[in-house]
């Protein structure tokens, strides 16, 4: 059964986070696994006050058919939640309702669809609402019944909230090009903004709300190394604009990163960024500048993403730097140490363990 293999899976399979900012429940948390990896679709959350890990959803019943069948919710009889799936960046906090909302992902079945149903988990009612657009542009494969049969629409993409127009904004790259769309969470209506452009698979994302711009760093490709940093301009959010920047020599380790930890801190207005392979040294970029800092903390390295898993696994929203925990917060694999980078001290920043604040030590996976 899912729950008692492949647990490594859990964080490691292409799994996103998020950090949820809600004043006095801040945590870091994470919903994965998917397709022939894990069928736990489970969400984990490491509270930052108590620093310990409490599973509020999952995980829903999965069985050997479900494998076959592909079905986009669980349990597939009547789904509650969503199945669980190699979720990348496609996780985004919404700040002004307290909810996580998931969009895509490799569900976990033999062929791993990725499809384009979306999904919303209250925090206050504990629970899943499926929420595909009623209205508006559909992307592909968003209106699918609970049969998962969408295997065409193969994209990893990103999600990310912005917290001055309330819109989700989806960046979806497909052979080369990144296509953005939009979501409202008042209106449940989808909007193609025909807005495109050549650009890379592999980037984490983020948004700086002082300068209404959406940021993205990371590799091209499994096959092409080429460093992107791609900036989404969302003054006007019914217009964004999109563009490909040039990768300043200061940024080629983060840019050319299979998607690196990469996260805005509004105390300073800086992106920070990890590259995944368990080394002390992280970043900062300046999106006014178009250059990056590196830094080299003090303390002891987090874990590279398991063994099981090549770097390509990557980071994605399991790095976040949260204001009122005055530092950024890593989870690489579900048997190493939680880390934070503290960002309290001015130039002095360590790379601290959260002692005992391991998935398989603090949740009962089993």
């Amino acid at each position: 059964m899912p729950y008692t293999s492949n647990l490594y899976a859990v964080v490691d399979a292409w799994s996103g986070g998020f950090a949820r900012t809600k004043s006095g429940s801040e945590a870091l948390c994470i919903f994965g696994s998917g397709h022939n990896d894990n069928g736990d679709n489970s969400l984990y959350c490491l509270n930052l006050a108590s620093l310990t890990w409490s599973r509020p959803s999952g995980p829903q019943v999965y069985t050997d058919a479900d494998y076959g069948n592909c079905p986009v919710g669980l349990p597939s009889s009547s789904p509650t939640a969503p199945n669980a799936v190699h979720s990348t960046d496609n996780l985004a906090y919404l700040i002004s309702t307290d909810q996580l909302h998931k969009f895509n992902g490799g569900i976990a079945c033999g062929n791993g669809f990725h499809t384009a149903d979306q999904w919303t988990y209250d925090f206050a009612g504990a629970s899943w609402t499926r929420n595909d657009p009623t209205s508006g542009f559909q992307l592909a494969c968003s209106t699918l019944t609970n049969a998962g049969s969408c295997g065409s629409s193969g994209y990893d993409g990103a999600s990310v909230y912005d917290p001055t127009s309330q819109e989700v904004f989806q960046m979806i790259p497909v052979a080369g090009t990144v296509y953005i769309a939009s979501w409202t969470p008042a209106t449940n209506v989808q909007t193609n903004t025909l807005t495109s452009h050549t650009g890379g698979e592999w980037l984490t994302w983020d948004v700086d709300p002082a300068h209404n711009l959406i940021i993205g760093m990371g590799r091209e490709s499994s096959a092409s190394s080429t460093p992107h940093i791609m900036k989404l301009d969302i003054s006007n959010p019914a217009s964004p604009v999109l563009s490909d920047l040039a990768v300043d020599s200061s940024c080629t380790t983060i840019a050319g990163a299979f998607a690196p930890g990469f996260s805005y801190y509004s105390v300073d207005g800086l992106f920070y960024a990890w590259p995944v392979n368990g080394t002390t040294t992280y970043y900062t970029y300046d999106d006014q500048a178009n250059t990056c800092t590196a830094h080299s903390a003090g303390g002891s390295a987090p874990a590279n993403v398991d063994g099981n898993f090549p770097v390509d696994g990557g980071i994605y929203g399991r790095f976040r730097c949260i204001a009122a925990k005055q530092g950024c917060y890593v989870v690489t694999n579900v048997a190493a140490d939680t880390f934070k980078l503290d960002l309290s001290s001015g130039g002095t920043t360590p790379m601290a363990v959260i002692g005992g604040t391991r998935i398989k030590g603090g949740v009962k996976i089993q």
